[in-house]
C-alpha cells in the first residue's frame, strides 16, 4: 500500500502502454518538483477494454479520497497528461486554492493537459464523464467547473497551440478511437460522473520515492464499452477527424499555420 503520510499535492496521470513516456516523466518531474511534498500516481487501466480517460481520472480521485480520508479535501489534485511536462523549475506552481482551478497547459476552452483543483472542489463538480472513446471528457469537466461557479485562472498558462516551445512534449501520434456522433455522445454522458462508477478494483506498486503505479483491474460504468455509441467508434487521425476538437475550438486563430504531423517519438525541449 502507498504511504499514509498526506501529501500537499497529488499528480494524477492517466496511463496505458506509454512506457517511454513514463520513463521520461519519472526522470523530469522529480527534478522539477524537488523537495516538495507530492505524490505521483500513474493510474493504469489494466484491462483489455478501450481506454477510458475520464474513468481513470475519476478513479485517481477515488483513490486519493480513500487513501487520505482525513486530508483529501485540502489536497491539491493535479490532473496531468503523461506526454507534456514543465521544462524548468518554477515554471508552474502546481497549486491552487479552494474555489479556483489553475490551468497550466492545454486549450482554454477545455480542462485538459495540466490543471490543479482542490479535492473538495473536484468532488463538487461530479468529476469527468466516463467516456470510452477519445476526447470530450475535458470539455465536459470544463463546463461542470463553470456551472458550479468555480473560477478558472491562467497566470502561468502555456497554450498548446501557440506556446509549445515552452513545454516538453513527447510525440505519440494522432490516431485515436473517435466517435463521429459527438452530439449524441455528449447527451448520453451528461449525467455520467465519478458517482456512477461501481466495482472499482485496483492494486498499487511503488516505483520510486513518491511515485506509484495504481493498476486498475476493473470498474463498471453505466455506458459500457459494448454500447452502440462506443461500437460506432473507429481509430482515426484526431487532428483531421475530431468534430468537437476543431482547429477553431482548440484556439487556432484564422490565418495561423497548421502543423503537419510527424512520426516517431519526439522529445521537444522548450526555451526561455
Amino acid at each position: 500500500m502507498i504511504d499514509d503520510n498526506p501529501p500537499d499535492k497529488v499528480f494524477i496521470v492517466p496511463y496505458r502502454d506509454r512506457e517511454p513516456h513514463k520513463l521520461v516523466f519519472t526522470r523530469v518531474m522529480p527534478y522539477i518538483l524537488g523537495d516538495s511534498n507530492y505524490r505521483i500516481l500513474f493510474i493504469h487501466q489494466h484491462d483489455k477494454r478501450p481506454f477510458n480517460r475520464g474513468a481513470i481520472k475519476n478513479i485517481g480521485f477515488h483513490y486519493v479520497k480513500k487513501k487520505w480520508s482525513e486530508h483529501w479535501k485540502d489536497i491539491t489534485l493535479i490532473f496531468h497528461d503523461i506526454d507534456f511536462m514543465s521544462y524548468k523549475i518554477g515554471q508552474f506552481s502546481f497549486d491552487t486554492k479552494h474555489g479556483e482551478v489553475n490551468h497550466f497547459y492545454g486549450y482554454p476552452h477545455t480542462l485538459g493537459g495540466i490543471f490543479a483543483i482542490k479535492g473538495s472542489d473536484f468532488e463538487k463538480t461530479a468529476g469527468f464523464p466516463n467516456i470510452w472513446t477519445w476526447g470530450l471528457e475535458d470539455n465536459v469537466i470544463h463546463e461542470r467547473v463553470r456551472a458550479i461557479g468555480i473560477k478558472i485562472v491562467y497566470p502561468q498558462f502555456v497554450h498548446a497551440q501557440h506556446n509549445n516551445n515552452n513545454i516538453i512534449g513527447l510525440w505519440h501520434g494522432w490516431d485515436r478511437l473517435l466517435n463521429p456522433d459527438t452530439g449524441l455522445q455528449k447527451l448520453h454522458y451528461q449525467t455520467d460522473s465519478l458517482w456512477t462508477m461501481l466495482s472499482m478494483k485496483w492494486n498499487d506498486v511503488k516505483l520510486e520515492d513518491k511515485i506509484w503505479m495504481v493498476n486498475v483491474t476493473d470498474f463498471d460504468v453505466p455506458i459500457t464499452d459494448k454500447n452502440p455509441i462506443v461500437q460506432k467508434a473507429k481509430v482515426q487521425n484526431s487532428r483531421i477527424n475530431s468534430t468537437f476538437n476543431s482547429w477553431r475550438d482548440r484556439g487556432v486563430m484564422k490565418g495561423q499555420p497548421r502543423k503537419k504531423s510527424t512520426g516517431g517519438l519526439l522529445i521537444k525541449w522548450g526555451r526561455n
